[in-house]
């Protein structure tokens, strides 16, 4: 949920985005798998991510979309295929008023715009906003501990094991490059300029690095990315929820980035 930085817009890049930045075909389909097993009726979207608000129109779900820019949300709203009506809400998530309850609460990588001391405040709230019977859906970007890969060893490991494109490959160990777990963020912009280094010494061609360089990083000097460990925040939704599933789709990214599905009724 960052706000805009020296003109930096995701939404107005969104055509140069490709999963991880955005969710998959194949996660998208698990998605949709958890709305025919589930038959929610409304949905609470954090962040303008059309690919959900697609889907959940295509199952006639009243939709309540809720990001910080009308702007982001004017720009994505071009490129939801599915059209149907919505309900915006320009607000700060950690501020999304709980006058109504809804049946499912999905968010793409939203728990990592957060801070790790909010995100239990952000649970409590998701139990709050939710219905007896409803659902979440959260895809976020996670670690299993605290290794640190160097810029080397992740091209090495890239080469070696070439099967998708470098930006699917490498895209959470350039983030972990750069992760300070003291401060529990890192920032994109640390990463962009490991990527330029590389770039530079002859470690990954023009063509690699132009996967990088088009997606506005170098503008992400404030924005504080957090990649919380997997045994902390099924922790904290473990305090309000039930974890019925932790998701993988079919992409080579998956396992850094699952889908968490959780609730308050229902179980594994």
């Amino acid at each position: 949920m960052p706000k805009k930085e020296k003109g930096w817009n995701l939404a107005s890049l969104w055509k140069d985005y490709k999963p991880p930045g955005r969710p998959s075909e194949s996660e998208v389909k698990i998605f949709e798998e958890c709305i025919k097993k589930y038959n929610p009726k409304s949905a609470l979207v954090l962040g303008s991510t059309p690919e959900f608000r697609s889907l959940l129109h295509k199952y006639n779900i009243a939709t309540t979309v809720v990001d910080y820019n009308k702007e982001t949300y004017d720009i994505l709203t071009k490129l939801v295929k599915n059209k149907g009506k919505e309900i915006f809400i320009a607000n700060d998530w950690r501020k999304i008023p709980t006058t109504n309850n809804y049946d499912l609460i999905v968010g793409d990588l939203s728990l990592n715009c957060l801070p790790k001391e909010d995100i239990s405040k952000m649970i409590t709230l998701f139990d709050k906003l939710l219905s007896k019977n409803g659902l979440v859906i959260q895809r976020i970007v996670i670690r299993k501990n605290n290794k640190k890969k160097s810029i080397n060893q992740i091209i090495k490991e890239y080469r070696q094991n070439k099967k998708q494109s470098i930006w699917e490959s490498i895209w959470f160990d350039i983030q972990m490059n750069q992760y300070n777990f003291d401060k529990e963020y890192v920032l994109f912009s640390d990463s962009i300029k490991e990527l330029k280094k590389a770039n530079k010494s002859g470690l990954i061609s023009d063509q690699e690095f132009a996967q990088f360089s088009n997606k506005g990083w170098e503008n992400l000097d404030k924005f504080n990315w957090f990649i919380p460990n997997i045994n902390f925040i099924k922790k904290e939704i473990k305090k309000k929820f039930n974890i019925i599933s932790i998701k993988n789709s079919k992409d080579i990214f998956s396992k850094d980035m699952p889908l968490f599905v959780f609730s308050k009724e229902f179980s594994q």
